[in-house]
């Protein structure tokens, strides 16, 4: 795998496509439907993969933001003028931080003050999205941005049962289902098949991921986090959010929170509900946690949501 070079304090200037004005943005390798590179889904995501481990020379500013989330040095004023240099994520950034999940008195329009509002760990996440190309005009998966608002807001309002920070939870439940998402991108018919033809969340749904794509879409997020040198305990997090018991605290915060949007956001199977009622009786999260805090994450979820869709 290819080393990441040091974060940069100060962005250097953004590449640009020949004969565009605008700054080159990651893109996936995917074929058009009915070519023969897109009867071959597996193959596909592996070369996928392999791209993705491949640091770029000119990288994206997407790119560039993760990394220089990470830089110790990096304060929110100077990442804000590195985000500003990318109009997609500014804008999304910008609709993000003026959802009622973050109650601003007053409408953000700074990106430096959005920056603050939402949280390094938020900004990286955003980037990671447009980074892997599922913030662009592609197909995903249904319910993809709606479900992501609401595991994101669920885990952070869980997240003090375990001692982790509201926006590292809220990050990973973000980031949890990108997987599924790359796999749609790749091949939307194969993956519309598959998810028609299992459980969501099951272990029969991970398995005909495995058979249709290689891999399932938890080890895909896994590899591209890691590829990409986010902080291990996001990747390690997100990478068993569908595994027996959470191995870290950060872990237990997204399952949790996954079982928290399905019992009051979702209409999970009786099987689902069991699991979603045992997993918050498990973390200490008592009934009268959910009918107090449930109205707050179905109302504030929904611009949350929209803020990611548009």
């Amino acid at each position: 795998m290819a080393l990441r070079p040091p974060a940069p304090v100060s962005m250097p200037a953004s590449p640009h496509v020949a004969g565009s004005s605008h700054p080159r943005v990651a893109v996936l390798p995917v074929a058009p439907h009915g070519s023969p590179r897109a009867t071959r889904p597996a193959a596909q995501l592996k070369e996928l993969l392999a791209a993705m481990e491949s640091l770029p020379a000119n990288p994206s500013i997407a790119m560039r933001v993760l990394w220089l989330v990470d830089d110790p040095r990096m304060d929110a004023p100077s990442l804000a003028t590195s985000i500003e240099l990318d109009p997609m994520l500014t804008a999304r950034l910008l609709r993000v931080a003026n959802a009622a999940f973050y109650s601003p008195r007053s409408r953000v329009t700074n990106v430096s003050r959005a920056v603050v509002s939402v949280g390094f760990a938020t900004v990286q996440a955003l980037a990671a999205a447009s980074v892997s190309g599922i913030d662009e005009d592609a197909e995903l998966p249904d319910r993809f941005w709606q479900h992501a608002a609401e595991v994101a807001h669920a885990a952070s309002l869980v997240a003090r049962h375990f001692g982790v920070g509201a926006n590292d939870a809220f990050a990973a439940g973000l980031l949890h289902d990108m997987g599924e998402a790359v796999m749609c991108r790749i091949d939307p018919v194969a993956w519309k098949e598959l998810a028609a033809d299992t459980p969501v969340d099951s272990e029969e749904r991970l398995a005909a991921e495995r058979e249709v794509f290689g891999e399932s879409h938890v080890e895909v997020v896994a590899h591209i986090l890691r590829a990409w040198h986010l902080p291990e305990t996001l990747t390690a997090a997100v990478g068993a959010h569908h595994a027996e018991g959470s191995p870290t605290p950060l872990a237990g915060a997204l399952t949790c929170g996954a079982a928290f949007a399905d019992l009051v956001c979702g209409h999970p199977s009786p099987e689902r509900l069991e699991w979603a009622r045992h997993q918050l009786e498990t973390a200490g999260v008592g009934q009268e946690f959910v009918e107090r805090v449930g109205p707050r994450l179905v109302e504030e979820t929904a611009a949350l949501a929209e803020a990611f869709e548009s």
